[in-house]
């Protein structure tokens, strides 16, 4: 079975793809990101020829997926792209500029070490 998957910004998309299980025939498409988010679509064709489909929608997160019958709401990207850059956050940059070294009480003195 290939399942094709792109990602990009912290999302993965998953392109539709078909396989048959204990009759069924399953049709799933949709996201899911490194956070945790779901964003999936599934049909579930009913036996014996797969005519009469399920459609289900799961969203949520991977420990706590909300799974709906039927198509639901027209979101296709529920899960919001996340972009990195190398710009802290000002109260992180504070946080760390008011920071102070302590030294622990039994760690030994290092032959060299600038006071």
């Amino acid at each position: 079975m290939d399942i094709e998957t792109t990602i990009k910004n912290n999302i993965i998309t998953i392109e539709p793809f078909r396989f048959r299980a204990a009759g069924f025939r399953l049709k799933i498409s949709g996201q899911s990101s490194f956070d945790g988010n779901l964003n999936m679509k599934i049909r579930l064709g009913l036996p014996p020829l797969g005519l009469f489909g399920i459609p289900i929608k799961v969203t949520g997160t991977q420990t706590m997926p909300r799974i709906r019958f039927g198509k639901g709401g027209g979101e296709d990207d529920i899960i919001p792209e996340t972009e990195y850059t190398d710009h802290l956050p000002d109260d992180v940059a504070k946080m760390i500029k008011n920071a102070k070294e302590e030294k622990l009480e039994d760690a030994p003195e290092i032959p060299g070490e600038i006071k």
